[in-house]
C-alpha cells in the first residue's frame, strides 16, 4: 500500500475512531449510569484517535503484501493501539473512576471500534473490487 493510500486511510480512520469512541462513551455512560466525560477527556479521545490512526503506518509497503503478512500487520496494529490507549487512559485517570468496570468498558470500546473500522474498510475495498471487475467485464464485451 502506497504512502498516499496510507495517509488517506489515516484520515478516514481518525474520523471513524473518534466518532465511534464518542458514541461508545455515550452508550456506556448511559448503561452504567456514569456522568459524561469532562472536556479534558474529549480531548483525550481526540489524542487517542490521532495516535491510533497513525498506527496504519504498519501497512505501508512499496510492494503488495501477502495475506499472512496482512494478518500479522493487523495483529501488530491492534497491539499498538492497545499500547497507546491503556497508558493514555491511565494518565487521564480513566481507570480511577470505576476500576475493573472501567477497564472492561475501555476494552469493549477498543474491540467494538476496531472491528467496526476494519469491517468498514474491508467492505469498501470489496465494493471497489466488485466495481472494477464489473467495469472490466463491460469493457471486454464492448
Amino acid at each position: 500500500m502506497g504512502l498516499v493510500d496510507i495517509l488517506r486511510r489515516m484520515l478516514y480512520t481518525f474520523i471513524a475512531i473518534w466518532s465511534l469512541s464518542g458514541i461508545m462513551v455515550c452508550i456506556l455512560s448511559f448503561l452504567f449510569g456514569w456522568q459524561m466525560f469532562p472536556v479534558r477527556d474529549i480531548y483525550g479521545l481526540l489524542f487517542i484517535a490521532t495516535l491510533c490512526s497513525m498506527s496504519y503506518i504498519v501497512f505501508y509497503s512499496k510492494k503488495e503484501i501477502a495475506r499472512r503478512q496482512f494478518i500479522v500487520r493487523m495483529v501488530l496494529q491492534f497491539i499498538i493501539i492497545v499500547a497507546i490507549i491503556f497508558p493514555t487512559a491511565n494518565v487521564l485517570g480513566w481507570f480511577s473512576h470505576n476500576g475493573i468496570l472501567m477497564s472492561i468498558a475501555i476494552i469493549t470500546t477498543i474491540i467494538v471500534t476496531y472491528v467496526a473500522v476494519v469491517s468498514w474498510e474491508i467492505y469498501t475495498v470489496w465494493r471497489l473490487a466488485v466495481n472494477l471487475n464489473k467495469r472490466l467485464k463491460e469493457r471486454g464485451k464492448g
